[in-house]
């Protein structure tokens, strides 16, 4: 009202005036607090990335066998477990270094020494050739680990709508014979 009335005069409101209006606006703050929705996304995210598949992405990647019996082995994602990879191509890998056959038993000795569990997890791609994963079950053993896991990834189940399988010749469609 009164920088109308000094506007209406034609004289230049003062400075003081200027700064009066001016802390008297109101500082609006829009932004929007979004740290529970980067919690919620850090668990979508570590739930995604330990999974069975993912398992032995840090050395090779493979594809697992599937299981209809597989259980959930905890132990397996620790730091310190003995993961046996075994490749499609016949490479072999300790935890995420390439190992020759050869080394792998001294290897395993050493990871036990270090403080992992007595068991070692083998993890085989599902293309691999039995021939290729003969040897490396032998050494493991030749290490003295006596206690081995294979990992699979477990089978997706039925959609509750599948049909079942026929048990005898009666359940066949057209009647019995």
């Amino acid at each position: 009202m009164a920088r109308r009335a000094c506007l209406d005069q034609g004289v230049r409101p003062p400075v003081a005036m200027h700064r009066r209006t001016r802390r008297r606006r109101s500082a609006y703050d829009c932004w929007m607090d979004v740290s529970a929705l980067l919690a919620v996304f850090l668990v979508v995210f570590i739930s995604f990335v330990i999974t069975p598949e993912n398992l032995c992405s840090r050395g090779a990647l493979i594809d697992l066998f599937s299981s209809a019996h597989s259980m959930l082995a905890l132990h397996a994602i620790r730091e310190d477990a003995l993961q046996v990879v075994v490749t499609r191509d016949r490479r072999l890998f300790l935890g995420t270094h390439e190992v020759v056959p050869e080394q792998l038993p001294h290897e395993l000795r050493e990871g036990w020494r270090a403080g992992a569990e007595n068991r070692a997890y083998l993890m085989v791609d599902s293309r691999a050739r039995y021939g290729d994963v003969k040897p490396a079950v032998n050494e493991i053993r030749l290490s003295g680990v006596y206690e081995l896991s294979f990992l699979t990834s477990p089978v997706r189940s039925q959609q509750a709508g599948s049909q079942s399988i026929a048990t005898g010749p009666s359940e066949y469609e057209g009647g019995s014979r």
